[in-house]
């Protein structure tokens, strides 16, 4: 597995696979951070300090002068763990903070061409173009393939998965559920022989597909509270994993 990043020192990264003559997936770490009284959007665009020493990606930013993110990835051949940091820079207690991640199987539009799919994942005949592979995603893909697990169950993570044809609902929405019972989201290959997952070591929300973009989120709870000077660390991974929802279970649940 390697990793590139899609936006000079940002934390925005395709990764790809052994043996994929495009990038396999996109993971940005992470798009939104928000807590009470704090919310920064789009944090995958913000510069940060990167360094690579073989396998293992490093980075620093620091976000509006309130939070420090220190970012550590280590990729083997398909798995690619993830330690995340948070520091409070400021004189003030941050509450229920919280991370958005974004996973997807592709990216369209970029600014730095050429843009991709992940053909195991997205038919050869959806041409690269944005909205008709998020219409795809949301109305073919994920009713039937889209899941979080929960405890020992796995639950569909599409809003209707009997009836996903027609729905009325804005091209980017990623309205997250009830509960954070989550602790990982994985989406099956168009063959079944293969799952996409983000897992983490935090509870989190899931969040339904959207039809904007081929796209998988988790909102991972960081901290129910975070003093000042005080850091809080969380882990997660990211792979792909062959077998059916049992393996794939299995697997998450040996992740350390």
């Amino acid at each position: 597995m390697k990793l590139y990043q899609q936006t000079e020192n940002c934390s925005d990264f395709d990764i790809s696979l052994d043996g994929d003559s495009s990038p396999s997936f996109r993971v940005l770490l992470p798009e939104h951070i928000e807590g009470a009284g704090l919310e920064t959007r789009f944090v995958h665009t913000h510069p940060g300090t990167w360094a690579t020493d073989g396998q293992q990606t490093s980075g620093r930013l620091e976000l509006e002068g309130r939070v420090r993110v220190d970012i550590e990835i280590h990729c083997t051949e398909n798995l690619a763990a993830i330690t995340m940091s948070l520091s409070n820079l400021t004189n003030e207690t941050m509450t229920n903070l919280s991370a958005n991640i974004c996973t997807a199987v592709n990216q369209l539009p970029s600014e730095s061409p050429p843009d991709w799919s992940n053909r195991r994942f997205i038919p050869d005949e959806i041409p690269l173009d944005r909205f008709e592979q998020g219409d795809y995603w949301f109305e073919q893909h994920t009713p039937n393939r889209l899941f979080a697990l929960t405890g020992t169950d796995w639950v569909h993570m599409h809003p209707n998965p009997a009836e996903p044809v027609g729905m009325d609902r804005p091209r980017f929405a990623f309205n997250p559920s009830e509960q954070a019972n989550a602790q990982a989201c994985a989406v099956e290959s168009l063959d079944g022989s293969e799952w996409f997952y983000q897992a983490w070591n935090r509870p989190c929300y899931y969040c339904t597909p959207c039809c904007g973009n081929g796209c998988m989120h988790l909102v991972v709870c960081i901290a129910d509270s975070l003093e000042p000077g005080e850091s809080v660390t969380l882990k997660g991974w990211i792979g792909s994993n062959t077998g059916n929802q049992n393996d794939l279970s299995k697997h998450i649940n040996g992740l350390d």
